[in-house]
């Protein structure tokens, strides 16, 4: 007996999903060896000391602002938020699927840092504090998970195609601030916040293209809005 059409579609996405997750992990991967043989050293320098000019009291207020967004003290409540409105929802393995994905990968991302133990850059002064080892940044692997795939899961529950496009379009821009941001603090080498974004996004859609196709009924109500 063969799979309905909706079924074998979500299949296809999944599939997608997984290869395009497991191609920009490979990516990280071959940042990791440029970075440890020294090779991009040159240029994250070169960006690093294109920030100099480009700082003004207004800005870094912004960009300090922006950055704090991908802290703890905010990630965290902007979760919590995200796994209750699911939840009041009743999309209840989408909210499981959001907290495993996020938890997983801010555990990753320690495991990561602790691994290739990169020190902080010391190019241009530090207009914000930061943690410990540099690579890959927490801020720019982490942002993906906590807002990009809550974005993309809280959508689901829009019914209008324009605050769809408009809740990810916002995410995303949120997003790539992030990491723009502390290139900009000079707290991180610009190949860190490469790193990250390539690990945050291929750890979730990774984690997505595994999920269950059952799951995906819940889980990627963007099926259901093309359908």
């Amino acid at each position: 007996m063969s799979n309905p059409p909706f079924l074998v579609a979500r299949h296809h996405r999944l599939n997608v999903a997984l290869v395009t997750g497991l191609l920009l992990l490979a990516l990280f991967a071959v940042v990791t060896w440029l970075i440890g043989t020294g090779r991009t050293m040159s240029w994250d320098r070169a960006i690093l000391l294109a920030m100099l000019p480009l700082r003004s009291d207004y800005r870094t207020i912004f960009f300090q602002l922006i950055s704090a967004a991908g802290l703890g003290q905010c990630g965290i409540p902007i979760g919590i938020l995200v796994v209750v409105i699911l939840r009041h929802a009743r999309h209840y393995r989408q909210a499981n699927f959001y907290l495993w994905v996020t938890l997983s990968g801010w555990a990753f991302n320690l495991l990561l840092k602790q691994l290739i133990s990169r020190p902080r850059p010391d190019i241009i002064p530090h207009l914000s504090g930061a943690g410990w080892f540099s690579f890959p940044s927490g801020h720019a692997m982490l942002a993906p998970l906590v807002y990009g795939v809550g974005a993309m899961l809280l959508a689901t529950l829009l019914r209008h195609p324009a605050s769809r496009t408009a809740l990810k379009i916002g995410a995303l821009a949120l997003v790539l601030g992030i990491g723009f941001s502390r290139v900009y603090l000079g707290v991180h080498y610009p190949s860190d916040v490469v790193a990250g974004f390539l690990a945050g996004g291929g750890w979730a859609l990774v984690w997505w293209g595994l999920a269950p196709p059952h799951h995906l009924l819940d889980l990627a109500g963007l099926a259901r809005a093309e359908e």
